[in-house]
């Protein structure tokens, strides 16, 4: 693995605000890693990854990016760095103590930019993941765990279900919702108590 510090960019950053009361139907529903925001970026047969620009880490020539490079199209994909399987604190506690260690993995949640096209809506990201489904198939990337709930009760059992086996969440996005700077109600995450942050915003269990 390449890797280095660099500031000297922009990515934006949404902050998810929702709540349970925000959520609409059909929503796009995505598992919750316990890692680091992540950007993919691919172009001209090259792939880096980078993290929020207040951190400004870049990495290439590792698996993720190895990947990528070979297989998709040019575009800025959205996905959680993690180590192992990226469920618990402690896993959480290990991608910092290996943040240069080719082991890491990258799960793709999302689409910033895709073949040129930008401002991609839920139903345009969901889109682009399943064809992504089927191309990425590999340990060190690939696409997260996605649902598509038609109603609360559908939803409601996913959440009970996923936070009973122990992992971080879910990450709820609304129709039409749009990855873009600043904060927004479109989007909304689903935590246990105990694993969120005292005064953030979201939906807990």
């Amino acid at each position: 693995m390449k890797t280095w510090i660099d500031k000297s960019y922009w990515l934006p950053v949404q902050k998810y605000r929702g709540k349970e009361h925000h959520v609409e139907f059909p929503c796009y529903v995505s598992l919750k890693l316990d890692g680091e925001l992540t950007y993919l970026i691919v172009k001209n047969g090259r792939a880096v990854t980078v993290n929020k620009p207040k951190y400004g880490r870049w990495r290439t020539d590792y698996p993720v990016t190895q990947v990528a490079a070979s297989l998709l199209p040019d575009g800025i994909y959205l996905g959680e760095l993690y180590w192992n399987l990226g469920k618990t604190k402690e896993d959480f506690y290990s991608l910092l103590s290996h943040k240069y260690d080719d082991r890491l993995k990258l799960a793709i949640f999302g689409v910033l930019s895709y073949k040129g096209k930008e401002n991609l809506t839920t139903e345009d990201t969901l889109d682009i993941l399943h064809d992504l489904q089927k191309m990425l198939r590999f340990p060190s990337l690939h696409v997260v765990r996605l649902w598509v709930p038609r109603g609360k009760e559908e939803l409601l059992k996913i959440a009970q279900e996923i936070l009973a086996q122990g992992w971080e969440g879910l990450v709820i996005r609304n129709p039409g919702a749009i990855w873009q700077e600043g904060n927004s109600v479109n989007w909304i995450k689903v935590k246990k108590k105990e694993r969120e942050l005292m005064g953030s915003y979201g939906w807990t269990f």
